[in-house]
């Protein structure tokens, strides 16, 4: 039992200090650096006057809503508190909706080690988060105004989940996975790679035909209601 929980600390440790180092490398280039194109871009969206203009911009987009909305709710809070004091001005940039990125990428990185943990040594699994730490296009696309770094969060979650919902295919568990699907569906349209890789492990590995149907009826459930919303 001792050991059992050393060993849990231990991976907590690990997932500590890599998201300290995640957040480190990206924060300060997310508040201060310079809009790029596509950044631009989203600005123009996040700040339509409603709701049903920031649909019809966003349409124009390669990307769907839910991460703009997203952003315009957090900026749309931001704002909402600088009003009330001077002290939170901060909030209301779009530096400080940047950050975003770097909450979604602090949660990848642990995601990664505690999935990488389920296969690996510890170290292994320390490794494999460092280097989504520190990567290069994963530091990159984790600060932007863009919804990469969501996108890389639910690309990891879909495994995890797939795979929970596998062991007890009950009805709130298949709810959650068809609420992942739809949310992901609606963030980024390459979020169905690792959606039809998770269903291709469901079929081509010994699951009960049940649970199969199930689980792939609720993927298909949360992907029509992502169509219908797009």
């Amino acid at each position: 039992m001792r050991d059992h929980l050393r060993r849990i600390r231990a991976v907590w440790v690990v997932i500590a200090a890599l998201v300290a180092v995640a957040v480190a490398v990206r924060a300060p280039d997310a508040v201060s650096e310079s809009f790029w194109a596509d950044e631009v871009a989203s600005v123009h969206f996040i700040t339509a006057p409603t709701p049903h203009a920031a649909v019809q911009r966003i349409r124009r987009e390669s990307s769907p809503p839910v991460w703009f909305f997203l952003a315009r709710t957090a900026h749309g809070a931001g704002n909402e508190l600088a009003s009330v004091s001077g002290a939170f001005k901060p909030l209301a940039s779009f530096g400080a909706v940047r950050l975003l990125s770097v909450l979604f990428s602090a949660m990848l990185v642990a995601l990664v080690v505690i999935y990488a943990r389920r296969f690996l040594e510890l170290w292994a699994a320390a490794l494999a988060g460092l280097l989504v730490t520190v990567g290069f296009q994963f530091v990159l696309h984790g600060k932007e105004l863009r919804p990469y770094a969501l996108l890389m969060l639910l690309a990891i979650a879909v495994p995890l989940t797939l795979e929970w919902v596998v062991e007890r295919p009950g009805r709130w568990r298949l709810a959650a996975f068809a609420l992942l699907v739809a949310v992901g569906s609606m963030t980024h349209y390459f979020f169905l790679l690792p959606l039809f890789s998770g269903l291709l492990w469901l079929w081509l590995t010994p699951h009960g035909r049940s649970t199969r149907l199930r689980v792939t009826a609720a993927a298909s459930v949360g992907k029509t209601r992502a169509c219908s919303r797009t």
